[in-house]
């Protein structure tokens, strides 16, 4: 019984991975090997390379000077179609700078050509600030560039007009045969210091209604309407309440799976249990039945020997009648009554015999 416990609980846990969301086995951080195109950078150690290095200690930093205050940008080009399933940023206080360094908002725009046209697929208004800002798009978004526009880099305004960002991850899987030359007018910028960097022209940033939460939100659609919408886009970022009740929904399933398989389970066990039990019954009659039958042998068995050996007796006090030698005829008849007492012919042949003797001797010994 404690077996069938156990295996009971491991087939549960393991059914229950089946109705886990999990992230595809294929997926990558497609940061890593795309080709990064920059609104410029600070000094050398502070390159845009430095955002995807997996080193949160290093930073990407790019400044203008407070008489050229504009935006910063980086663009990802995966030399491909890609579909990104999320994406996770790290700012300046994950670089142990202060969190008042933090990107304060920003967009992440998407576009299948560099130079455009961009579509706001996710704002951030990192008001609180966080020092980590994440998003799971409810559904694969597909492209081939992506760009990090940057509105406000930190909280210090034209004080400090400086972008920090430590680490950025796109994580999704690159789609086969979607492999085509850059064409764009746009051409990287490249300066030893950022204080001469501008956005390139087609840039045209959307501004939101300020907000009081730092996490990921719905990107509304009147302020998205002036953008054009790329038929190969097959999902929004914004839309996170779909992706809460996706995952709802698949937990939920999940739950009802697992209820379902255990009711299952639970009832096929009640009918392996049930006819081992019957199994069991049905070997323990037969085993009685044997043990019956091997009784009734051995009686029959003791009968016949007690058949053979009364008639043995009888035969021998038979005998001795005809040789006229009652009394050893009377002890033989009495040796056959002794093993078959019920027998009638064998008690009148002894009551005869010893008559007879008793006649023959003229004693008394034998008297009835």
């Amino acid at each position: 019984m404690v077996k069938h416990r156990v295996a009971y609980h491991f087939i549960l846990i393991l059914f229950s991975f089946l109705f886990i969301p999990l992230s595809s086995a294929d997926e990558i951080d497609l940061a890593k090997s795309a080709k990064l195109i920059s609104c410029g950078y600070y000094i050398a150690s502070q390159t845009p390379e430095r955002i995807t290095d997996g080193n949160v200690a290093t930073y990407w930093s790019c400044g203008i000077l407070h008489s050229h205050w504009g935006e910063h940008w980086l663009i990802f080009d995966f030399n491909g179609l890609v579909e990104l399933t999320r994406y996770t940023i790290r700012h300046a206080a994950a670089a142990n700078l202060s969190g008042m360094l933090n990107t304060q908002e920003f967009n992440i725009e998407i576009a299948q050509n560099l130079d455009g046209p961009w579509e706001i697929i996710h704002t951030v208004h990192n008001l609180s600030p966080e020092n980590i800002n994440e998003c799971i798009f409810p559904l694969p978004v597909r492209t081939r560039f992506v760009r990090l526009h940057i509105l406000k880099p930190n909280y210090f305004g034209r004080e400090d007009n400086f972008t920090r960002i430590a680490e950025i991850e796109f994580w999704g899987k690159k789609l086969a045969g979607t492999n085509f030359n850059l064409i764009s007018s746009v051409q990287a910028a490249t300066p030893s210091s950022s204080n001469v960097s501008a956005a390139p022209a087609e840039i045209k940033p959307i501004v939101q209604q300020n907000k009081t939460s730092a996490k990921p939100y719905t990107q509304p659609k009147a302020q998205v309407a002036s953008t054009a919408r790329n038929p190969n886009i097959s999902g929004t970022a914004g839309n996170n309440w779909i992706a809460y009740l996706t995952y709802g929904a698949l937990g939920i399933a999940g739950l009802v799976g697992i209820i379902i398989l255990s009711a299952l389970f639970r009832w096929i066990m009640a009918k392996y249990t049930t006819k081992k039990q019957a199994q069991q019954k049905q070997a323990a009659e037969q085993a009685r039945l044997l043990k019956k039958q091997e009784e009734e042998r051995k009686k029959l068995e003791k009968q016949k020997a007690v058949e053979a050996e009364f008639q043995a007796y009888f035969n021998a006090g038979l005998k001795a009648m005809e040789e006229g030698r009652y009394e050893d005829a009377a002890q033989a008849f009495y040796q056959a009554q002794g093993l078959k007492p019920d027998s009638t012919e064998a008690k009148s042949k002894l009551v005869y015999c010893k008559n007879l003797a008793k006649m023959q001797s003229g004693k008394n010994e034998y008297a009835a």
